[in-house]
């Protein structure tokens, strides 16, 4: 991942977090627990998968859009921060 992409998920996830501790309107699924965010993040994998196969781009990266948002949104509430995610992927590069 380079430096810009790193930098623009690494706002994103802050700007997130911000927005989910003042309980802004985008995410009211926070209030419905985990579970219900574990599984947004199953519906948005599986609607990105569609899209992946069909070929539509712009309804491709819309879906990987939401499916990256809700799954920040999930790491948050795990309490973990992307650079957790990505640790663990630098040491398999070992």
């Amino acid at each position: 991942m380079d430096c810009k992409t790193k930098s623009i998920i690494l706002d994103c996830f802050s700007t997130l977090s911000l927005i989910i501790y003042k309980k802004h309107p985008i995410c009211i699924i926070v209030e419905k627990g985990i579970e219900k965010i574990a599984q947004k993040v199953g519906e948005e994998a599986v609607e990105t998968v569609i899209e992946a196969l069909r070929s539509n781009d712009e309804l491709f990266l819309n879906e990987s859009a939401d499916l990256l948002f809700h799954y920040l949104i999930l790491l948050q509430v795990k309490g973990f921060k992307l650079d957790n995610v990505l640790k663990v992927l630098e040491q398999r590069k070992k």
